[in-house]
């Protein structure tokens, strides 16, 4: 069965009451605003739907919202926007994983996002992988050759059995016009070489609970009235789906260049993941 095809974001405006959106590859590239998203945005808002922007972004939402803010969307006061950085901070505030302490010294790994993402926490650092007892996957890489840069010092972590904390589960993202890996890859990486990682983020529960939960039970709003918007599989509709909530893939971003027209490709990558969303769309579009 493959899932309903839309043209146009509008054709959801009025099944659904609260509506989360993922960033990447459905508010914007990493560079620049889909204003075609952007329209349907302030289309919800006049209609008064609740709306979420949920990130696997490991960076706090604050810093998050800024950057969408120069680029031209505000995220308004009645919204809320959450990103995976969010709930690692608020996991480790609150030693939510009975793992952390003042003992504890974490290593950030790649050096990506490291003055934002853990400033203000009371957080021990450890000047190196051999003195630490956590290591935070932060890498980035633009293609498959600079994915094997970091093995050594992973290596290095696993044979110290070092768990690795991995605050973007996602594996790719898009970044303009290119794609670049992202630390969810190295995360797999580390598995496969024998390491233990622990994930915070799309598509694991506990990042929905903690977003969700709550605006549900504020506003009496049930689940087959909420939808998911995401452009990747892995992540935005496992995770929704998980969560028992409906989902719209778009097919602009981490799956780009699958042929919407074509059952049978969208059936072999709905049978790779072994699930298939609600609605499917091939980009940002509200005409």
């Amino acid at each position: 069965m493959i899932s309903c095809k839309i043209k146009s974001f509008n054709e959801l405006s009025d099944h659904y009451d609260l509506f989360v959106f993922d960033l990447w590859g459905v508010v914007y590239n990493g560079v620049e605003l889909y204003l075609q998203t952007v329209k349907f945005i302030d289309h919800l808002r006049s209609l008064k739907k609740h709306i979420i922007f949920l990130s696997n972004a490991p960076r706090p939402s604050s810093i998050t919202a800024k950057k969408l803010a120069a680029l031209g969307l505000i995220i308004l006061d009645s919204e809320k926007l959450i990103t995976s950085g969010d709930f690692f901070r608020f996991c480790y505030q609150h030693n939510i994983d009975k793992m952390f302490g003042p003992d504890k010294k974490i290593y950030n790994l790649g050096g990506d996002f490291n003055t934002d993402l853990l400033e203000g926490l009371d957080m021990n650092y450890a000047p190196d992988i051999s003195s630490a007892n956590y290591i935070i996957l932060s890498m980035l890489a633009q293609n498959e050759s600079e994915l094997a840069h970091w093995d050594k010092e992973m290596l290095q972590a696993i044979t110290n059995n070092i768990p690795a904390l991995c605050i973007n589960p996602d594996m790719i993202a898009s970044h303009g016009d290119n794609m670049r890996y992202t630390p969810g890859t190295f995360a797999k990486r580390y598995s496969d070489l024998g390491g233990v990682v622990y994930y915070y983020g799309k598509p694991y529960s506990p990042l929905y609970h903690y977003t969700l939960d709550s605006v549900i039970k504020e506003n009496g709003i049930i689940k087959n009235k909420i939808i998911a918007i995401g452009d990747s599989l892995a992540t935005d509709i496992k995770g929704a789906t998980s969560y028992g909530i409906d989902s719209l893939l778009l097919l602009n971003g981490v799956h780009r260049g699958t042929d919407i027209n074509s059952d049978i490709i969208l059936e072999d990558l709905f049978k790779k993941f072994e699930l298939e969303p609600n609605f499917l769309m091939a980009k940002p579009n509200f005409e």
